[in-house]
């Protein structure tokens, strides 16, 4: 039996998933508590063990996953990965997705996974979580992965359609596939110097190696607002915009990797202004119906120019804005003026 239980972060407002396999004596979560540890437990699949007790199942002795510490690899004769993932910056505020159509930018689907560093040496792999924690793979995964050529790659784990926490859970192992999506490392040599689109090349390449379909490259595509909307709608997560002239920095969070993930929007009364860079009144304060206030930039020239003309006739009225999720304090994450609630341009 499969016990499953969603918890509430008590420092954020991200949502964990807890499942407990009374047959295995085994739980897996998505918590940072039962992924950052050496061994495979957190107290949300303490609290599920308890619960299938407490209901009367008799568990077998648990046997949780090891997981080896980055810092003890050497011991376990593991490939230690040379290069930390690169990575994306939150899209700034005010930007939008028309300030990278250019041919200078691609698009990748953002999935909602598990990031890994992939090393594959001397015929065996090794995959890195962001934690610098070694990740078990499943078997199936393994012998596709070990096709690819000698290197160092980037990637998702992830269930395709399913959320990150599926990624953890043990009726899907069969299910896992690798989206890989950049290569810093190939035939014993560093490819952080070479441009994305170089880059992308070697990776294509490489994963060419592969038969089966576990082991896949992630579709590239030009920006389009149409595409993410596409992604929403399927349930995904967003995009990664990624200019192709962008080399890889180890550790580095670049801005040229930029975020688009799901936009929310919200209605709230102008009830001032505050002064920028294009006068006094080029960002208006917000306040939303419970309380809540954020600004945002006056969004076009024109706007500017009847703002500056008659201010006050602006106070009262309402807006809605774009956003990007909330805050763990309940704030709009990048708010971006979207447009008059009443119609009106200006």
């Amino acid at each position: 039996m499969i016990l499953t239980k969603k918890n509430k972060s008590s420092s954020s407002d991200k949502e964990y998933t807890t499942r407990f396999d009374t047959e295995l004596a085994k739980g897996t979560c998505d918590c940072p508590g039962w992924t950052k540890r050496a061994v495979r437990e957190c107290k949300h699949t303490k609290e599920l063990a308890a619960q299938a007790t407490k209901a009367g199942a008799t568990l077998p002795p648990a046997t949780p996953d090891p997981v080896t510490p980055f810092d003890q690899v050497q011991e376990t004769g593991c490939a230690v990965p040379t290069i930390k993932p690169m990575l994306a910056s939150a899209m700034k505020e005010g930007a939008t997705m028309a300030d990278f159509t250019g041919p200078e930018y691609v698009m990748e689907e953002k999935f909602d996974g598990h990031r890994l560093t992939v090393v594959v040496r001397n015929g065996k792999v090794t995959a890195w979580s962001r934690q610098d924690t070694l990740r078990p793979l499943p078997p199936a995964l393994v012998a596709q992965l070990v096709q690819l050529p000698e290197g160092q790659y980037d990637g998702e784990l992830c269930i395709p359609g399913g959320t990150s926490s599926d990624v953890v859970r043990l009726d899907l192992k069969d299910k896992l596939v690798m989206v890989m999506f950049d290569v810093v490392e190939s035939l014993g040599k560093s490819v952080t110097d070479l441009p994305l689109i170089a880059r992308r090349e070697v990776l294509r390449l490489s994963v060419a190696h592969v038969t089966g379909t576990r082991v896949v490259l992630a579709a590239q595509g030009q920006v389009s607002m149409d595409t993410v909307k596409a992604i929403w709608a399927a349930g995904g997560e967003g995009a990664i915009i990624k200019k192709l002239d962008s080399t890889y920095r180890s550790g580095w969070r670049t801005p040229n990797w930029i975020k688009v993930k799901s936009i929310g929007a919200a209605e709230l009364t102008i009830i001032g202004y505050e002064p920028g860079v294009r006068g006094p009144n080029s960002t208006f304060r917000l306040k939303h119906d419970d309380g809540r206030e954020t600004t945002v930039k006056v969004l076009t020239d024109a706007m500017m120019r009847a703002v500056d003309a008659n201010p006050t006739s602006f106070v009262g009225r309402r807006v809605t804005i774009s956003y990007m999720g909330l805050t763990p304090t309940g704030t709009w994450r990048h708010p971006i003026f979207d447009h008059f609630a009443d119609g009106k341009e200006n």
